[in-house]
């Protein structure tokens, strides 16, 4: 029997469910199976698509520019021959490198066939506003440093199923036309100085949007401003930047929102101490500064809450000290259902007293998440390069359109699919790392020093700043990590299973790290390449 016929026996809806379980690296091994396979997957493995122009730009030097500038020209043949399939792409994310970065001709003089690069990204961002009406099935759209011009605008209504759009630094002079009608949106980042149109923005419908996100200062106003006194009956996901007197009026349009977002440098003067019930009464989760909390909390269902701290180099310390985090305990407590989520900002030392407080305060809680500072034995490092070789370099990078994949191996475009060998931890007694602020909670827990309320399923005790591989990957140098090693990790992981059986994550380390997560029948842990077992 031939392999297509044996192959024809699974109608292809069932093969389309197995392989949109696939990474994408799995995908693309599967094109080279066979026609069937390739026709299949190719459009599966092409649906989420991401051109960063600014990654390639940034760190660009002698040594590097023109391995930098061949991958940009892949990016740039791959931009243009994605529009003969357009019709498979589902999300688009691009960044430009916007009008503010110096031409590298101008940066690097004695670099003399660098402007290659620039041309290369005029010829990216022209290719994607042309190509762009062809996704007519693309829902999200992320767009980083490009003007939004009239053209521009045009073609984003264009998109008939449009749903999610984000602009990132990208000035908006103007609006003509029909709002989009989308489900989600968000703006956000300083655009460059230009003659802004303080007018409104009427960008968006009201009667379509669900989730909002603005953090842009210049033209937030403006954009909240072009819903004018419409309502926005199915807008449940609010965030906000600042929060003003115009802003509180628009809020009055949002009777469903069900979860809100207050940047930590909002002004807490505009806001009044306290704030009717019956404004936002469908108010489920509350994300900003503790300045704010209790007006928009007290007396409302909110059931999580995720306090935000002091920016640093904004005014204040940005650590919150044992006695703040009491006080907004205080006001977490005036809501009118029982908290099931508290996240609380970075804090060098969170007592015993704190810990045994939330414990009491909130017996029903269900995730709990700390953010720590730690103490480094050492200052950290830069290690800055020395004076660059300025002598003419005379190199030329080939750049050919119907060659440029031509010896690009499996490594080279990560299509291995094997998989790393799982290593079991065993029991460990002695502690291999040192201690530090995430021992310290851990042991206190442990211990039973402090009791956690026994429906606890989610615990992150996270530390602020890098990771120490994020740290040598950007030549920063630490001295001490101070996070959890394996050998700690089965000793806690064992005693808080007993301790709490609904645990079912355990995040300890820093935010890049992934958390430990309990399998269905509990007695194995899992991280990455790890897992340990539970004793007995």
């Amino acid at each position: 029997m031939p392999p297509s016929a044996s192959l024809d026996r699974l109608p292809v809806e069932l093969w389309l469910a197995c392989f949109s379980l696939c990474s994408i690296r799995q995908l693309r091994r599967l094109c080279s199976v066979c026609r069937t396979f390739r026709e299949i997957c190719f459009p599966l493995s092409i649906q989420h698509q991401s051109i960063d122009l600014r990654v390639l730009r940034r760190g660009i030097e002698r040594a590097n520019w023109i391995q930098r500038t061949q991958q940009l020209h892949r990016a740039a043949v791959r931009l243009d021959r994605l529009g003969n399939n357009a019709d498979s792409v589902r999300s688009l994310r691009f960044v430009a490198c916007g009008p503010d970065f110096q031409p590298l001709s101008q940066v690097y003089p004695y670099i003399r066939h660098i402007s290659q690069f620039d041309t290369l990204c005029a010829r990216i961002d022209s290719t994607f506003i042309r190509t762009l009406p062809l996704y007519r099935n693309l829902r999200t759209l992320h767009i980083t440093q490009l003007r939004i011009d009239g053209p521009v605008q045009g073609v984003l209504r264009s998109l008939p199923v449009l749903e999610d759009l984000t602009l990132s630094g990208c000035p908006i002079l103007s609006w003509d036309g029909e709002p989009l009608r989308l489900r989600a949106f968000g703006i956000e980042g300083e655009p460059r100085p230009g003659p802004w149109d303080t007018a409104p923005l009427p960008l968006v419908a009201a009667d379509t949007l669900q989730r909002l996100h603005m953090n842009h200062s210049s033209q937030s106003m403006a954009i909240i401003l072009g819903f004018g006194a419409t309502p926005l009956p199915q807008l449940t996901h609010l965030s906000l930047e600042v929060v003003c007197e115009g802003i509180l009026s628009f809020l009055y349009h949002c009777p469903n929102v069900e979860s809100l977002q207050i940047a930590a440098h909002a002004a807490p003067s505009s806001i009044p101490s306290h704030i009717p019930s019956s404004f936002l009464p469908a108010l489920r989760e509350f994300i900003g500064p503790r300045e704010v909390l209790r007006a928009f909390i007290s007396n409302r269902p909110v059931h999580a809450v995720t306090l935000v701290g002091k920016r640093p180099g904004l005014g204040g310390h940005p650590d919150m000290s044992p006695t703040d985090l009491s006080l907004a305990l205080d006001d977490i407590s005036s809501t009118s259902v029982p908290l099931q989520s508290l996240s609380l900002p970075r804090s060098t030392a969170p007592t015993v007293d704190v810990l045994a407080d939330i414990s009491v305060r909130f017996p029903e809680l269900r995730e709990l998440r700390l953010t720590l500072v730690k103490k480094y034995g050492g200052a950290g490092l830069r290690m800055f390069p020395g004076p660059p070789d300025k002598s003419l370099d005379t190199r030329e990078p080939v750049l050919d359109d119907e060659t440029a994949f031509d010896g690009i191996g499996t490594a080279d475009d990560d299509m291995s699919d094997s998989e790393e060998p799982t290593l079991v931890v065993p029991s460990i007694t002695a502690k291999q790392s040192e201690p530090g602020p995430l021992h310290t909670i851990l042991d206190w827990i442990v211990s039973r020093t402090i009791c956690l309320p026994s429906t606890l399923e989610i615990l992150t005790l996270q530390l602020a700043g890098l990771s120490p591989a994020y740290a040598l990957s950007n030549t920063i140098a630490s001295m001490d990590a101070g996070t959890i090693s394996p050998g700690d990790a089965h000793q806690f992981l064992t005693a808080l299973s007993r301790l709490y059986p609904l645990l079912r994550e355990l995040h300890v380390g820093y935010v890049d790290e992934e958390p430990w997560v309990r399998e269905t029948l509990g007695v194995v842990w899992r991280k990455r390449n790890l897992y340990v077992r539970m004793d007995g």
